[in-house]
């Protein structure tokens, strides 16, 4: 990796940090600064403006979460354990979260509602990769008569996104972990009825 190279993934890392803690459009340049030690023109250098360091961080971000949600889900010993890893996940954010200020799909959809088209383009696309892997989840832990639900896999995705991801703000913003203790609770309940 070249110096350059190694310069330009620092910045990525640490703006990823400081826009999923302090919020993209409260993070200042001068922010950018003293989180890297970098002047202006280092940061420009590398980055054609704040709005692309943003979309690379939220790339870097999502990437680091994904991979945490990845490494457990890949644990689960069948279908079921892998659904239901996606549960015990969202649980263990509060204490363990993959960055520093939670979940980045959450933090920068509540950010880039209408005010930044291109994120909120960016959140979309990274919650359809998300829906999609619980929906395949869920369908081959119905095919494999793991799980007893009425559900398509299609809605039990929507529903544990839904609830997961509420859940967890209600969470932050509350300051506890019961919220999603409820929530997980209630889903494997939910997807074991009649089991």
């Amino acid at each position: 990796m070249t110096k350059g190279t190694d310069t330009r993934e620092k910045i990525i890392e640490q703006a990823a940090t400081l826009f999923n803690t302090k919020g993209y459009s409260a993070s200042s340049i001068n922010d950018v600064m003293e989180a890297t030690g970098l002047k202006k023109g280092g940061i420009y250098n590398h980055f054609e403006s704040k709005d692309d360091l943003a979309c690379k961080a939220f790339d870097y971000a999502v990437k680091i979460a994904g991979e945490k949600l990845l490494s457990r889900v890949e644990a689960g010993d069948n279908a079921k354990g892998r659904l239901f890893a996606v549960i015990d996940h969202f649980q263990s954010l509060p204490d363990n979260p993959a960055l520093p200020g939670g979940c980045p799909l959450m933090n920068t959809a509540i950010e880039s509602d209408d005010a930044y088209p291109l994120m909120q383009k960016k959140v979309q696309k990274a919650f359809d990769r998300f829906q999609q892997l619980v929906e395949k989840l869920a369908a081959e832990a119905i095919e494999q008569k793991q799980i007893d639900t009425d559900l398509k896999p299609e809605e039990i995705s929507i529903l544990m996104i839904s609830t997961l991801e509420g859940a967890l703000m209600l969470s932050k913003v509350q300051n506890t972990s019961v919220p999603l203790k409820i929530a997980g609770e209630h889903l494997r309940k939910l997807l074991n009825k009649g089991g």
